[in-house]
């Protein structure tokens, strides 16, 4: 199945890296004035194609950075996406609330508590 959703993301844009097992970050900006869509867009474009294609139901974060992306993708709410603002404030915003570990972890799972 992760093959499928590399192949369906490289549909959407040819700068896509693989992070196995469960997780990859693509570089949509050269896909956004091709599709007419904004990042936002693309993200449900791609959902949808996952559901319908292969019943894959995926949660995405769209972000400045592949680190703030990864770690809004953990939290998606409905519709499965996470979108954080690129201003200063947006990202302090989406931080703030957060324990510096997790900020400071691109994958940001959760750590055991000793």
């Amino acid at each position: 199945m992760y093959r499928l959703l590399l192949g369906l993301v490289a549909e959407v844009t040819p700068v896509v890296q693989a992070l196995p097992p469960s997780a990859l970050v693509a570089d949509v900006s050269g896909s956004l004035r091709y599709f007419d869509r904004d990042p936002s867009g693309l993200a449900r474009m791609i959902r949808t194609r996952a559901l319908a294609r292969n019943g894959l139901d995926v949660k995405i974060g769209i972000a400045a950075t592949w680190a703030l992306a990864a770690i809004a993708s953990n939290e998606s709410g409905p519709g499965g996406i996470r979108t954080v603002g690129a201003t200063r404030e947006d990202i302090e915003a989406f931080l703030y609330p957060r324990p510096v570990g997790e900020s400071c972890t691109a994958s940001a799972t959760p750590r055991p508590t000793p």
